[in-house]
């Protein structure tokens, strides 16, 4: 009721969009296998054994150069909270390093050298499962609480807390009271129904 003693519905008013949210635990994973799949594709990706010695094959003399850049791609989708791009990417690194270690042995001559793949491929490998994967293990199971994230009493300090509400995983305190900004799985939304 306003001061004139008639009721008036409340009016709209734009809200300012939601702060960017916080790094996740389950974020750092993902972080870092993006960080693996770059720094993996400038390590051997192969070892040739010959009569002479072993000779290990750079992953950045063939699809370390794709690899190393599409990781870098990967680690930039992340950080944006772009899962599906991160997942395709993740994809696309892990399918590369798989035909390259199931390929690596056919191109020597047996007579000559024998090649195995190198820890720098499968690193690649590995990365690029673990960037795949990562949103699946973002997913709100109750153990996936963000680090930086207050669980603690409202305080005057705006931040993004666990939603008291139990309707989303996490809502934005503004200082003084909740709003209407709220975030699933790193993305964040307005709550329609918010009282």
């Amino acid at each position: 009721m306003a001061s004139d003693g008639k009721w008036y519905p409340p009016q709209s008013t734009p809200r300012p969009p939601a702060p960017p949210l916080p790094i996740r635990e389950k974020q750092y994973l993902a972080l870092a296998g993006a960080a693996a799949i770059v720094i993996g594709s400038f390590m051997p990706w192969a070892t040739a054994t010959t009569f002479l010695g072993n000779i290990d094959l750079s992953g950045f003399d063939g699809d370390g150069k794709i690899t190393a850049a599409v990781g870098a791609l990967a680690l930039v989708s992340i950080l944006a909270g772009h899962n599906v791009a991160a997942r395709v990417l993740g994809l696309i690194v892990a399918a590369i390093g798989i035909y390259d270690a199931i390929n690596v042995e056919s191109i020597a001559d047996e007579d000559v050298a024998r090649i195995s793949s190198a820890y720098g491929l499968w690193m690649v490998i590995t990365g690029g499962v673990i960037v795949l994967v990562q949103p699946a293990l973002r997913r709100n199971t109750g153990s996936g609480a963000p680090l930086v994230v207050s669980t603690v009493a409202p305080t005057g300090v705006a931040e993004w807390k666990t939603d008291p509400n139990d309707r989303h995983e996490l809502r934005w305190w503004d200082g003084q009271a909740w709003t209407d900004h709220v975030s699933d799985d790193g993305i964040t939304a307005v709550d329609r129904h918010s009282t």
